[in-house]
């Protein structure tokens, strides 16, 4: 009863996860960064400044949760295999506190555009350090998921080999964690193809991540080792 009751917690904060990373990748920057015009970026920012700050609040209050489900991970999946679900816990870590400083780079343009710390810089400089910092925090996000892809496979392996959860659970968090490390590579690699690959090959992410978490919170797991 105790494991149901935190995967359950672990469900409610892992849908949260979700849909405050929608909330601040699709609706503050997809809205307010236009990677292709500084100026339009600046102005986009400032002319909604407080959606962009609550933004980047609710983005900060998705990596607090996101520590918390990785604790809650390694509770309920260290009964499967303990040395796994560890080497899991650390690659999670490893990526909430890369994101989470990354989201640093996210608030910059504020200080720039907003701060008199730069008064020498031209209206223009400003606007394309606020564009860089923009474009830096999504390199950082890139390599933060490599991380997470790491943990996602490992993942996947551990609910695949958990008493009652079903196995498609577990592949296709595994499936998940390729896409995110493919779509890192590839923004790295081939960044006029990542564009265009990002939203198919995430989409299987979305999807295995957001049926992961309401799984959790409707059923629960029991997470001993199958018998």
């Amino acid at each position: 009863m105790e494991q149901k009751k935190l995967s359950r917690i672990a469900g409610v904060l892992y849908l949260a996860i979700v849909a405050g990373g929608i909330f601040a990748e699709a609706f503050v920057r997809g809205r307010l960064v236009d990677h292709s015009d500084a100026a339009a970026t600046a102005r986009n920012i400032l002319s909604h400044e407080m959606l962009f700050r609550v933004g980047f609040s609710i983005e900060l209050l998705v990596f607090v949760c996101d520590s918390a489900v990785t604790a809650l991970f390694y509770i309920l999946l260290t009964p499967i295999n303990r040395t796994l679900s560890t080497v899991a816990t650390v690659f999670r870590g490893i990526t909430v506190a890369m994101l989470g400083i990354n989201l640093l780079n996210n608030f910059l343009p504020i200080l720039l555009l907003k701060g008199t710390y730069f008064q020498s810089f031209a209206p223009d400089q400003l606007q394309s350090l606020s564009l860089l910092f923009m474009k830096v925090h999504g390199m950082g996000y890139a390599l933060g998921l490599v991380f997470f892809g790491v943990h996602c496979i490992l993942l996947g392996y551990l609910l695949c080999n958990s008493r009652n959860v079903p196995n498609y659970f577990g592949i296709m968090m595994a499936l998940a964690g390729i896409c995110y490390i493919i779509n890192s590579y590839t923004s790295f690699l081939f960044p006029a193809v990542s564009g265009v690959l990002f939203p198919v090959i995430l989409a299987p992410a979305f999807i295995a991540e957001l049926s992961l978490s309401l799984w959790l919170i409707l059923k629960g797991i029991t997470t001993g080792p199958q018998p």
